[in-house]
C-alpha cells in the first residue's frame, strides 16, 4: 500500500468518524430534551397524585367532623336546656374528646399540606391559589386559635406558610 493510498484510507476513516461523532452529538442533544420533557412530564404528574393525596386527606378529615355534628347535638342541647344525667355528662365529655381529636386530625391534614408546600413537593402557585383561603380561615379562626399557639410550636408549617404569603 502506498503512502498516498494509506493517507487517503486514513482521511476517509477520520471523516467517517468525525461525522458519526457529528451525529452522535446531535442525536444525544435530542434524546435530552426527550428525557428532560419526560421528566418534567412525571414531575407534573407527581405533584398532581400529591395535590390529591391532600385533598383526599383534607376532606375525609372534615367529613369526619361534619359526621360528628348531628352526634354532639343532642346532647348539647340538653346541657343547653339544663336535663344533661350523668351518662349524658360522661357521653358529652367523650364526644368533646373525639371532636378535639378529629379536629387536631384536620389540622395535622393541613400542616403536612404546608410542609409538602415547603420541602417543593407540590406546584406552589397551584397550592397557594387552591389553599390560601382555606388556610388563613383556618388561621384566623376563633374556634381555632388556641391550636395555633406559637409556644405550644405545633402547625409550625402552617405557620410558616402563612407568613410566607403574608410577607408577599
Amino acid at each position: 500500500m502506498s503512502s498516498d493510498s494509506y493517507n487517503l484510507y486514513s482521511l476517509g476513516v477520520s471523516i467517517i468518524a468525525l461525522l458519526l461523532s457529528i451525529y452522535t452529538f446531535i442525536k444525544s442533544r435530542q434524546d435530552v430534551k426527550v428525557a428532560q420533557q419526560n421528566a418534567n412530564e412525571a414531575l407534573k404528574l407527581q405533584h398532581g397524585a400529591i395535590e390529591l393525596q391532600i385533598r383526599t386527606g383534607i376532606t375525609s378529615a372534615r367529613n369526619t367532623i361534619n359526621n360528628m355534628t348531628p352526634i354532639l347535638s343532642p346532647f348539647l342541647a340538653k346541657k343547653k336546656s339544663g336535663s344533661l344525667t350523668n351518662e349524658d355528662e360522661y357521653a358529652l365529655e367523650l364526644l368533646y374528646k373525639a371532636y378535639d381529636s378529629c379536629v387536631e386530625d384536620l389540622l395535622n391534614q393541613y400542616d403536612e399540606a404546608c410542609q409538602k408546600y415547603l420541602d417543593g413537593k407540590v406546584d406552589k402557585m397551584m397550592f397557594k391559589e387552591t389553599y390560601i383561603n382555606e388556610i388563613k380561615n383556618i388561621m384566623s379562626s376563633p374556634d381555632l386559635f388556641s391550636y395555633y399557639n406559637i409556644s405550644a410550636k405545633k402547625y409550625k408549617a402552617t405557620l410558616t406558610v402563612c407568613n410566607e404569603w403574608e410577607q408577599e
